[in-house]
Parts: structure tokens; sequence; C-alpha cells
């Protein structure tokens, strides 16, 4: 008897947690859905080759589900385009057109990248087939999406914190699998949407 109640709490308990998950991914979804937003951020890309990181500034525009852009300050020039069904990158003057077929690894980056900004943890996960385990800091809640197939390019693992009080996204981290891994902070978000639709032109 005392076997099964025991049974009967721990299950009560385990119910109880993922409704509170349910509920607080609802709300930070709800958090990062609005139509128009811009924020600064800053990208670290770190290396295992390299003592230093590869650190890159810019804004990045959301408009809506499919549209963003992230606009680099440093280096000055560089840019990441995601509209009218296209992804394309500028670095260092050289523009690359992806293919974001269905099943690419680009458009599930593309993807990816869309989701966190708006804050889809479970639609992270169902896009890569990962599974989700959740940690809390003082400030953050901390989901960790780890793929649930090896994958030997891309990303196998994202790491993404939102502040507890806005449930906005603070924080990106993407790693590969050769433990290389890009960490992304975001700045103060303005949702005045006081930016043009230029800031999502493609490049030729």
């Amino acid at each position: 008897m005392k076997k099964i109640i025991a049974f009967c709490i721990a299950f009560l308990a385990t119910v109880a947690c993922i409704a509170a998950d349910d509920a607080l991914l609802a709300s930070i979804k709800k958090a990062n859905s609005t139509e128009k937003y811009s924020c600064p951020f800053t990208q670290a890309k770190y290396m295992k080759m390299m003592a230093k990181p590869i650190e890159s500034a810019g804004t990045v525009y959301l408009q809506g589900a499919d549209n963003m852009s992230m606009i680099y300050s440093k280096p000055e020039g560089d840019l990441l385009v995601i509209a009218e069904g296209q992804f394309i990158m500028v670095n260092k003057g050289k523009t690359r057109k992806h293919n974001v077929k269905e099943g690419s690894q680009m458009r599930t980056l593309r993807n990816t990248l869309l989701l966190s900004m708006r804050g889809d943890v479970n639609g992270i996960a169902e896009e890569t087939n990962s599974t989700v385990s959740r940690t809390s800091s003082a400030t953050t809640d901390d989901f960790e999406i780890s793929r649930r197939e090896q994958v030997k390019i891309g990303y196998d693992k994202i790491k993404l914190s939102f502040d507890k009080n806005t449930h906005l996204l603070t924080e990106m981290i993407m790693e590969e699998p050769n433990g290389n891994y890009t960490v992304y902070k975001l700045g103060k978000y303005d949702f005045s949407g006081s930016f043009g639709n230029d800031v999502f032109n493609l490049p030729k």
C-alpha cells in the first residue's frame, strides 16, 4: 500500500511539473510573439583551434513569422536575411544564397533561428527532432534542446535563456558536433516597430 501511495505521489508530482513547464513555455512563446520588433545583439564564435572568440555585433529585426534580418555593425557590411522564402548571408563582401528546400540543413537552421527568436521551444524540438530539458538561474529560465540523432554538421544542441520577469529571449548558444559554438546575447528590445521594410531587402 505504501508503495502504491508513493508511486501516486511521484506520478502526480511529475504531472504537475509537466503542466508547469507547459504553462511557462506558453508564456515565453506569447512574450516573444510581438509582430514587429528589433534588438541589439552581440555574437561570439568559439572555435577549438583559436585562443580567442570571433566577436561580432549588430541589430536583429523581426516581422511576422517569416521575416528576420541580422544587420552587423561589427564587421560592418555583414548581413543575414530571411525573407520571401529565402535565406541569404553576406560575409566579408561575399553573398551566399542558401538552399532551403525541404529536408536541407540550411532550411533547418533558418527555421531554428526564426523559432528561437519567437520563443517557440517546442517548435524547435519538433523541427530538429530533439529532446528538451529545463533548468533555472536566479534571473533566467533556461532550455537545452538536444538532437536525438547524431549529426556531423550543423548544430546538435541549442541553449536558450529567457528572462524570468519578461520571458524575453536573452541568450542563445548554438553548439556544433565538433565542439565549436556560438553565443548570441540580446540587449534591450524595441517594440515600437519604427524600422522600415528595407531591413529585409534581399542582397543581390
